[in-house]
């Protein structure tokens, strides 16, 4: 895989990830929204259920098909 990087505009600056650390960033986020939205059709307080095992279990599952998807549109010019 090309090591480029994913440029990130944010109001501080601008961030350069490579393929795999934006990938975690991707499934840390879908682990939060994902845990926030069981939590309310359980009528629980997301806190309750952010916990750091459930998170890391989560972007376990997750990353080897997220970092796929990246790395596809990194490679295809489609993410930069």
């Amino acid at each position: 895989m090309k090591k480029n990087k994913i440029t990130i505009k944010t109001q501080s600056g601008v961030l350069k990830l490579t393929a795999e650390q934006f990938s975690r960033w991707i499934c840390l986020f879908e682990a939060c929204d994902f845990i926030t939205e069981h939590a309310a059709k359980l009528n629980m307080s997301s806190d309750e259920m952010l916990k750091p095992a459930a998170i890391e279990e989560y972007i376990g599952i997750r990353y080897p098909s997220v970092f796929a998807d990246v790395k596809y549109e990194v490679d295809h010019g489609i993410l930069a």
